[in-house]
């Protein structure tokens, strides 16, 4: 509890010392965002998606075998293979959370000023 009330009254005391305006569209933006994207992830994300189906049933198996083709395949006894394709569900829905996540990079255009202009040189002007 004290350190919510440092943090908001030091927040206060800097503001008035350095008044900085606060963008509170972005920061809804972000906010509703990252909201979306956890939602996503939490009902699922890319589970029973094509991409999902072929990263456990294909890929992953195959790097399973790949890796045991090589000089990993005989560690431990053979256990690294193994346990790929033992959680290869597991593995393909950390791939498919991982990717939902990287979407939000997605938004850094709308908010970076710098990226925007840049973007804004390559697309068409408004009339």
């Amino acid at each position: 509890m004290t350190w919510a009330v440092l943090t908001i009254w030091s927040g206060v005391l800097s503001h008035r010392q350095y008044p900085i305006r606060i963008q509170w569209r972005f920061i809804g933006l972000i906010a509703l965002w990252a909201l979306a994207l956890d939602q996503w992830c939490l009902r699922g994300g890319l589970t029973g998606t094509g991409l999902a189906n072929w990263l456990e049933s294909a890929a992953l198996p195959g790097f399973a075998d790949m890796i045991a083709g090589g000089p990993l395949g005989e560690f431990k006894d053979g256990r690294i293979p193994e346990l790929l394709r033992e959680s290869s569900g597991l593995l393909a829905s950390i791939i498919g959370n991982t990717l939902v996540a990287l979407l939000f990079t997605l938004i850094i255009p709308v908010i970076h000023d710098g990226t925007r202009r840049r973007l804004g040189r390559f697309l068409p002007k408004r009339n």
